[in-house]
């Protein structure tokens, strides 16, 4: 997975260790290896990323919004280079089964909570849509019954990608991940995707 040669963008560098997120302006990737302008924030503070440190990057690629674990190689003031991994994470690349939803989901989100309706889902994770963008990275507290069953899944999740869908109405798709998931309710969604006997 690759973004465009000589690409401009905006992508979401995420501090592993501390969680901060700041936004850069991508310039240039050469093979394994992005080249950003990194971006001050509301005070004009730059972050000070010394080689070696972990980020992720979350960015548009040729098949889609990207999740990509990173490591800092160089940083000089606004200027940042990042080495990335032969495998990109893709958010649209799925190892799992997966199936289309059409539930209802309601979802705890900060100080909000919203309803949305499930477009697809896997074991994994969640397409979302919902009238409100929520942005990446935040946690999300979702609640649904899977069609077929009486007793809802309580699961918390992650926002890998916000895209505004085109229905003459706000929504949008968010790409959810599933975090700390207990077995049994993997279990049941895996067999709802799979359309297995239970």
């Amino acid at each position: 997975m690759t973004i465009e040669q000589n690409t401009t963008g905006v992508a979401e560098i995420r501090v592993t260790m501390t969680g901060r997120l700041w936004l850069a302006d991508i310039e240039a990737q050469e093979a394994h290896r992005l080249s950003l302008r990194i971006r001050s924030d509301e005070l004009g503070v730059l972050p000070l990323l010394g080689p070696g440190a972990a980020v992720e990057c979350a960015l548009d690629a040729d098949e889609g919004r990207c999740c990509v674990a990173a490591t800092v190689t160089d940083q000089s003031g606004e200027q940042l280079s990042l080495c990335l991994p032969p495998a990109w994470r893709g958010v649209e690349r799925r190892t799992a089964a997966r199936m289309s939803g059409g539930f209802a989901v309601s979802y705890v989100a900060g100080d909000g909570t919203g309803g949305g309706v499930c477009v697809d889902i896997s074991a994994g994770g969640m397409r979302l849509r919902t009238d409100r963008a929520i942005p990446p990275w935040s946690a999300v507290d979702l609640e649904f019954i899977l069609p077929g069953e009486l007793l809802p899944l309580r699961i918390r999740g992650i926002v890998l990608y916000v895209h505004s869908v085109e229905t003459g109405a706000s929504a949008f798709d968010l790409g959810m991940k599933f975090l700390h998931q207990q077995r049994e309710d993997e279990d049941r969604i895996a067999r709802y995707c799979c359309d297995l006997p239970v």
